[in-house]
């Protein structure tokens, strides 16, 4: 199967017929034949490099598919560390288990082996029993990481799938629901609630499609963060524009949301006029009000929530204070994440997961700053650092 796709980096077999497949690095030709040898007598399939530079040619070709790596450290062309560190950088071997076998024996070259990600480090002369001891060691860890992640990843994908489903159907059950009201009313023209009817039919009809435009919106914009494309925007397309006019338009929006649950939003604001921030206008706009709209949904009715805005150490601080139900400390840290909702199976939360996760990172992509501070029980806070662009000549 090793001809039609690359594996898992770990993709480490489980029955006792399995051979894990060992890319080993050696320019020393006898030393390196001899670990073939033992290696091969322990059921690992070997492959050979001379150096880090043929190592990496056949790790970047697609040639080798290891599943742990092996190497010296002083080699010709390319030493060992050089390849780790080119290791490292590669999406689909990087996290390889990766032992140096080395003549390299002092405390310094071990520290700096470390310091880069090593995951065992040995010293010539070696006892071949305890290299391969070592060697299925890694793999076993390596395996057993491979199976909480695979659980993790399930967990995960079904808690979305459940989450996107809910956030498809109850939309499109109200648009269909409308359709039925309105066909039944269009239908008895004579009904003394004619009016009635088609006006609430429409309204049905309208909360599902701007329950469904938003959730395409923010898979949208996620999808352009993780794919890279908002950076490459602001990269060559950003401009400085007043923070104060984008902060006020992004309050705007709010306000229908802050309205509907009996909020008000209040602004406080110490920031010149105007204050330029470079920006792609559209898409700060919705991560300001991705915060605001989170600060509503998670306030009790007849609360404020405060908007200050002003400078700091030469940088626009906006802090957004809600007074609602808080969050607890060991939360916080999952809130930026994508799709991931505090408390979804207790209370009804429209949505699916997104709007703290592409506000945060909007921020990062504007070279800003992000942090959420909570207090479960009395309220969320969160501060947005921004740069201020030079003004404009």
């Amino acid at each position: 199967m090793r001809e039609f796709f690359t594996p898992s980096p770990y993709d480490v077999l489980d029955t006792e017929e399995s051979t894990p497949t060992v890319l080993l690095v050696e320019d020393d030709r006898d030393l390196r034949q001899g670990t073939e040898l033992v290696l091969k007598l322990e059921n690992f399939t070997v492959i050979a490099a001379a150096d880090g530079q043929e190592a990496l040619d056949l790790l970047r070709s697609g040639t080798a598919h290891p599943d742990i790596i092996v190497s010296d450290i002083k080699m010709p062309r390319m030493d060992g560390y050089s390849l780790l560190d080119n290791v490292r950088q590669m999406p689909d071997v990087g996290p390889l288990p990766f032992i140096f076998l080395t003549a390299y024996g002092s405390p310094e070259h071990m520290r700096n082996a470390h310091e880069r990600g090593i995951d065992e480090y040995l010293v010539k002369p070696f006892d071949p029993e305890k290299l391969v001891i070592v060697i299925r060691n890694k793999l076993r860890r390596a395996q057993s990481f491979r199976r909480r992640a695979e659980e993790q990843l399930d967990k995960v994908r079904r808690h979305i799938i459940e989450m996107l489903s809910h956030e498809l159907r109850t939309p499109l059950t109200t648009v269909v629901g409308g359709f039925d009201i309105l066909e039944e009313t269009m239908s008895n023209p004579q009904s003394p609630r004619k009016d009635e009817d088609l006006q609430f039919s429409l309204n049905m009809m309208r909360i599902g499609i701007q329950r469904l435009n938003r959730v395409m919106e923010q898979t949208l914009r996620y999808s352009e963060l993780i794919n890279g494309h908002l950076r490459l925007q602001y990269s060559k397309i950003a401009q400085p524009m007043d923070f104060n006019t984008v902060l006020k338009k992004a309050i705007q929006i709010a306000e229908h949301d802050a309205k509907s649950h009996h909020i008000t939003l209040e602004l406080v604001s110490t920031l010149p006029q105007p204050t330029n921030v470079k920006m792609l206008v559209g898409s700060l706009i919705a991560a300001l009000y991705e915060v605001l709209r989170n600060a509503i949904l998670f306030s009790h009715a007849d609360q404020t929530v405060t908007i200050e805005v002003g400078q700091k150490s030469g940088q626009i601080e906006l802090v957004i204070r809600d007074q609602g139900r808080g969050i607890p400390a060991d939360v916080l840290p999952s809130l930026t994440q994508p799709f991931f909702q505090f408390d979804r199976d207790k209370q009804e939360q429209q949505g699916i997961g997104l709007g703290l996760a592409i506000a945060y990172g909007t921020v990062q992509i504007h070279l800003g700053d992000f942090a959420i501070l909570s207090e479960f029980g009395k309220g969320t806070t969160v501060t947005i650092l921004l740069p201020i662009a030079p003004p404009q000549q």
